[in-house]
């Protein structure tokens, strides 16, 4: 799907409900601290990907990303 960034703004908030559906959809994540406080090759892959999603302004993440997220 090609669209202009002027229509992909306008169409943000349906993005952002599809975003925060995918979010809750997430199968649980391993916290650090689950493990010795060590990380996965999953958390360098994962973690700055959910990461850059705190750009988009008033994204509600689901307790447990917000938790991993912090941690």
């Amino acid at each position: 799907l090609q669209q202009s960034f002027d229509n992909a703004l306008l169409d943000s908030s349906k993005y952002k409900k599809q975003v925060e559906q995918a979010l809750k959809a997430l199968s649980p994540l391993s916290l650090p601290s689950d493990h010795n406080n060590t990380i996965s090759w999953d958390h360098i892959h994962l973690f700055p990907i959910l990461r850059s999603l705190n750009m988009l302004s008033g994204l509600l993440f689901p307790e447990p990303i917000q938790r991993y997220l912090e941690e």
